[in-house]
């Protein structure tokens, strides 16, 4: 930017001697003082457009800066100012690019595993390593009645076994229990086996979940029928 500011100086400095020499040639009476006013006054135009594009060009970049830290990947600057100004913000364009290239990806990848996700009969809870659900999969919805993602694992099964091998998953230890929840809208309790594992680096935990509330209610049903039985 300063190389830039010294080029137009540079040019202010020809257009003063310029104008002068063409005054001299053409306008001898002219004085020297207007020939020196009429420079100041264009050079100050000069400088004012300059320094105006330089303000604009900053702004638009801002913008850019603050549109890829709320991870909003469409913007560009699209600068065709020479000079760092003009170079910065094309190599801020190349960057938010190549992030909405990546986040596009990303979201392809997601979008398959999701699709993969619904088509299971077990329900499918992940968390990160702060408790927090980021992904799940339709059967757990319906399972709990509401869409998950967003919420703690302790907000979405509230079952104290639950949340002790959430907190121990948490610390790299799988674990394997079977509890029993409240049915949505008022409906039948519902009993879940629950498989509760670490993610690597201990990065989260990774729940499914199994409705096995048909199979206790024939156990329980056959246990009946095994007392009665027995009283024959």
């Amino acid at each position: 930017m300063i190389r830039r500011y010294t080029l137009i100086g540079g040019a202010i400095a020809l257009m003063t001697a310029a104008l002068y020499a063409i005054s001299r040639a053409f306008l001898p009476g002219t004085a020297a003082w207007v020939v020196m006013l009429i420079a100041v006054v264009l050079g100050c135009l000069v400088g004012w457009m300059a320094s105006r594009r330089d303000a604009l060009d900053t702004q638009r970049l801002q913008e850019v800066i603050e549109a890829l830290t709320e991870r909003d990947f469409r913007r560009r600057a699209r600068l065709s100012s020479p000079g760092q100004i003009g170079d910065l913000g094309r190599s801020l364009d190349a960057l938010a690019e190549g992030l909405a290239t990546g986040d596009k990806k990303k979201r392809s990848r997601k979008d398959r595993l999701q699709t993969i996700l619904d088509a299971m009969t077990e329900a499918v809870m992940v968390t990160d390593s702060r408790g927090r659900i980021t992904l799940t999969n339709e059967v757990l919805s319906d399972l709990v009645g509401f869409h998950a993602e967003g919420k703690t694992a302790v907000e979405a099964i509230r079952h104290p076994d639950f949340h002790v091998a959430i907190e121990e998953a948490q610390q790299g230890f799988s674990g394997l229990l079977e509890i029993e929840i409240d049915g949505v809208d008022g409906g039948a309790r519902r009993v879940l086996r629950a498989s509760v594992s670490p993610l690597r680096h201990q990065q989260g935990v990774v729940t499914v979940f199994r409705d096995v509330t048909a199979e206790r209610v024939a156990d329980q049903v056959r246990a009946r029928e095994s007392v009665v039985e027995g009283k024959r």
